[in-house]
């Protein structure tokens, strides 16, 4: 027998062979059973998949979403049972071939193969299928907020651009979008326009606005995005697991359009944390920038360039401007074009320049104006000469260097900084910008004249705080050239709010005028500057804990203010005592605060602020500043003693504030050794600005009846000191805050000027008629009753009609059942303009029928959290048709009781905005669409109640949906 040894290489070879061979024959045997198994696994999984969109469903009901995974692993299931379903379509194609002779063994063993590879991914989806996480999520909160927005200037340029952009970003396959164009030509009003569209329009999940914080890095924009989504990174510490985080909160939402605005530097999404837009998820990115390549850096896949205004757009604009063709003679007009022009159709620009000439009629000035815009060598930064030019002008045209100089101190305030007025006037007056001419209230006046000037100029912007401050606003594109101004001059060093995280030693120069750090994050000052015409200094905002060097304010004697307030420190170093110039010394809020050497030597020293201390004493040497003009003293909850005598040292003294103190103002007899008494304050002829807190109401009375109250601008009186409310804006304010204050037949004497009356926690009032019996009540304008035990009703129709309040706020009255009894005086409440209601909880009906036919000027109502309301308004003739001309906004929440607002129809024409909030009872609003109030922008409430509105009437509930939006 010949025998051949082959060697293992050929053997390798025959076993694969024979292997293929056998797993061909195989697929060909078993196709039958193959495809059995196929079909069985495919059933389960379809019985699977349904029961997972059962449970989605329920679940969204509830008002959860599905998590990423269920929702991926839905797709595949989808990919995999149409895939199935082509091969059963090949099968039967090949089963027919096979009766008609065509065995088909090739298609066969490939249709096994298929179908066996189809029985795997079959099998690891129903092993998938578990899910460990779970099927659903809670939903997020939908994310968007209306912004205001200045008018889009331009019907061509800005409109045009404006729809291309709402039309790309309903482009699913648009991901990123970047806005460019030069700073001051209108990209942030343009997409702000889009945000509002956006929000109105409820197209994606959630808008998200985020103002790019410069200098630029990536854990402040990843705490900017956390912040404007409501998610906490403050505990992460690395920018990996803040990124982690925040990739797994975007993902979560539905899809959602991210504004990033101002940009100035390109940053990778995935570092940030930033899901990468695209067709599936839905979600955009639309970014402005100055800078082309900061578009191409982030990959956008449209850019759009927002252009300057054509000639038409900025001669039109120029024209509203400056008075419109009524304020252009025949001998203007040439030279009005020419200015125009020169204004490089910038809206900023055109709109600078132009106010400043508004409705000038001398042809010199116009041609005075030509010429300096001609000539002006001004330059920021790498911005072209022509764009600036006219910004320089406007400051140029300040008409002085004092005006010039006030203007330059905005830009000492961090970038988009919201400026406190009544802080910047202070600098101001501090420094000697404003003249001081023995009444401080007139120079404050004059520093709201000069602001009122900046903003006309349009170099600054009005605005309101967070608190409702008055603030003005400063654009950047000015603030960049303000700067650029103070280094020219070489006098100022403005580092405010660029992150610093030491003091800059190097950079201290003898010829520093004004130096602004505040808003940093300094911890030490150690350096010993050495800047003898320093006449500001500014450190408010810093984490400062220690200034290491005792002499650090030795070498700057010239220095007129100083603030420290918002830091951390504890003392302040001797050499504070050397600055003999200081006029102004802010220490508000330094919450560690408690030793201050002796003032004695700061014989110049016109402002003390000390407000929001744990000082429990006066700085020694007070008694010496004879020049003190506002000592504040407010919110100093450790302070012991006000001492005897001190007022009478300080002949100058307009402004004075122990509001919420803990050194509560006595009468002589009652006066705590060595303590001043109410008599010092009564005997005091200086003072104009007055809030003080009394020990209680005798000596608060004593004050009343002595008069002393007329002599003031302004005053903010309280008997007591804790309270839970915010200080008053109102000028002439009286807050009574203490318990058991009266006693039942007493009577509360009020300046008759209060404008506002805050009762709060005087548990044995028990009838408003005893507080208000006074005829000098009858010029109350605000009044604010808050835990009066035993108020049964408000106003009787005996009463005081008290028809000129315009603020009525009534919280926590256990006992108050009405706002009135039905039959009321016609002037009752006739100038009535918000009235809020909340935990007045044996309250069951607001309003009486006759009491709201005098509610013809009530523009807010608000009513909350009270047990027990269960109509809003109630009376005989419930089904008449009354009107609310007035009313612009209606809130309603945490009413657990509340079944009607009106069972009657509401005519309420300025309506614009109502809110229904957890009043699980009311099934009905008391509008119609045979009166629909023509200004109705919006009707709030949750999900439920808002299901659950009109489900009796059809017609109603179809015409309202338009306007419904979940809180």
């Amino acid at each position: 027998m010949l025998t051949v040894d082959v060697g293992p290489p050929v053997m390798a070879f025959l076993k694969f062979f024979w292997d293929i061979i056998s797993q061909e024959a195989g697929f060909l045997h078993n196709f039958e059973k193959i495809l059995e198994t196929l079909e069985r696994k495919r059933d389960e999984l379809v019985i699977r998949a349904n029961s997972v969109i059962r449970e989605v469903h329920r679940a969204e009901l509830e008002g959860k979403i599905p998590t990423y995974e269920t929702v991926e692993w839905m797709r595949q299931v989808d990919e995999v049972k149409k895939e199935v379903s082509d091969a059963e379509k090949q099968i039967m194609a090949i089963e027919k071939l096979a009766k008609a002779c065509f065995p088909g063994c090739r298609a066969r063993r490939r249709l096994g193969r298929r179908a066996l590879r189809l029985m795997q991914q079959v099998a690891e989806l129903i092993q998938r299928s578990p899910f460990a996480g779970g099927l659903t999520v809670d939903q997020l909160p939908v994310i968007g907020h209306i912004l205001p927005a200045m008018t889009l200037v331009g019907e061509t340029t800005a409109k045009t651009t404006l729809e291309n952009l709402c039309k790309l970003i309903t482009d699913r396959n648009v991901g990123k979008i970047g806005v460019h164009g030069m700073g001051g030509v209108g990209k942030t009003a343009i997409a702000k326009h889009i945000n509002n569209r956006l929000v109105e329009s409820e197209l994606f999940g959630s808008i998200i606005w985020v103002s790019v914080s410069k200098p630029f890095s990536l854990a402040s924009l990843q705490a900017d995005i956390a912040r404007a989504i409501g998610l906490d990174l403050s505990q992460e510490p690395s920018e990996v697991r803040r990124s982690t985080k925040l990739f797994e909160h975007l993902n979560r939402r539905k899809k959602f359009v991210l504004i990033l605005d101002d940009m100035w530097g390109a940053f990778s999404l995935d570092l940030i944390g930033i899901p990468q837009p695209n067709a599936e998820n839905g979600c955009k990115i639309l970014l402005t920038t100055r800078s082309v390549q900061v578009c191409r850096e982030m990959e956008t896949s449209n850019n759009i360039k927002v252009d300057l205004l054509s000639e038409d757009e900025a001669w039109e604009l120029f024209k509203e401007k400056i008075g419109g063709d009524a304020a252009l003679s025949p001998d203007i007009q040439p030279t009005a074009k020419l200015v125009a022009k020169k204004c490089g159709r910038l809206p900023l620009a055109i709109i600078t320049v132009g106010r400043a000439l508004r409705q000038v009629d001398d042809v010199r000035i116009w041609r005075h104006t030509l010429a300096e815009l001609g000539y002006s060598n001004s330059e920021v930064r790498s911005m072209k000469k022509e764009v600036f030019t006219p910004l320089r002008f406007s400051y140029d045209h300040l008409k002085d260097k004092l005006t010039q100089d006030c203007f330059l101190c905005c830009a000492l305030f961090p970038e988009d900084h919201k400026i406190p007025t009544d802080h910047l006037i202070e600098y101001w007056m501090g420094e000697g910008l404003i003249g001081e001419n023995g009444d401080r209230q007139a120079e404050i006046d004059e520093g709201y004249a000069l602001l009122n000037e900046l903003k006309d100029a349009y170099m600054l912007e009005g605005m309101t705080g967070a608190l409702g401050q008055e603030c003005v606003w400063m654009h950047d594109l000015i603030r960049d050239m303000a700067i650029h101004i103070m280094r020219e001059r070489g006098s100022f060093m403005p580092r405010a709010g660029v992150r610093l995280k030491h003091s800059p030693k190097e950079e201290w120069l003898e010829e520093y005028e004004r130096v602004s750090l505040m808003e940093n994050k300094i911890e030490v000052l150690s350096s010993r500057p050495d800047c003898p015409k320093l006449a500001m200094l500014l450190l408010r905002g810093n984490p400062l804990s220690q200034i290491e060097e005792c002499s650090f304010f030795a070498r700057m004697r010239s220095l007129r203010v100083l603030d420290l307030s918002h830091t951390l420190i504890d003392s302040l170093p001797e050499s504070i005592t050397e600055l003999v110039n200081l006029r102004t010394l802010f220490l508000g809020s330094c919450r560690r605060l408690k030793n201050v050497p002796s003032l004695e030597t700061l014989q110049e020293l016109r402002v003390l602020d000390i407000s929001h201390t744990p000082i429990e004493n006066l700085p020694p040497g007070a008694e010496g500043l004879v020049k003190l003009r506002r000592l504040d003293l407010s919110h100093t909850k450790n302070l012991k003693m006000f001492p005897r005598g001190l007022l009478a040292k300080l002949p100058l003294l307009e402004d004075l504030s122990t509001y919420r103190s803990s050194w509560l103002w006595l009468s002589a007899a009652e006066e705590m050794e060595g303590g001043a008494g109410i008599e010092e304050i009564i005997g005091s002829e200086k003072l104009s600005n007055l809030c003080l807190s009394f020990w209680n109401l005798g000596t608060f009375a004593r004050y009343i009846i002595s008069g002393h109250w007329r002599k003031l601008r302004r005053f903010n009186l309280m008997v007591g000191w804790k309270s839970a409310f915010l200080y008053s804006k109102s000028p002439y304010s009286v807050e009574i805050v203490s318990e058991g204050l009266l006693s039942q037949g007493s009577s509360l004497l009020l300046p008759c000027n209060t404008l506002r009356l805050h009762i709060e926690n005087c548990h044995d009032v028990l009838c408003l008629s005893e507080i208000s019996s006074l005829s000098e009540l009858s010029a109350l304008r605000d009044c604010s009753v808050y835990t009066c035990w035993g108020i049964e009703c408000l106003v009787t129709a005996k009463g005081n009609p008290l028809s000129s309040i315009e603020t009525l706020n009534l919280w926590d009255l256990p006992n108050l059942s009405s706002l009135c009894q039905q039959n009321v005086q016609t002037s009752t409440f006739a100038g009535l303009r918000i009235l809020e209601i909340g935990s007045c909880d044996n309250m069951k009906r607001v309003f009486p029928l006759p009491l709201l036919r005098h509610l013809q000027n009530l523009e807010q109502l608000r009513v909350v959290s009270s047990a027990s309301v269960e109509k809003i308004i109630a009376g005989e003739e419930e089904a008449e048709v009354v009107a609310l001309p007035s009313l612009r906004k209606l809130d309603l929440m945490y009413l657990a009781e509340l079944t009607s607002i009106y069972s009657g129809e509401l005519v309420c024409d300025s309506l614009i905005a109502i809110t229904v909030e957890k009043c699980p009872k009311l099934k009905r609003l008391p509008i119609s669409i045979d009166h629909v109030p023509p200004m109705l922008e919006v009707i709030k409430g949750d999900r439920e109640l808002l299901d659950s509105l009109w489900q009796d009437d059809s017609r109603n509930r179809a015409f309202f949906q338009k306007y419904c939006r979940e809180c």
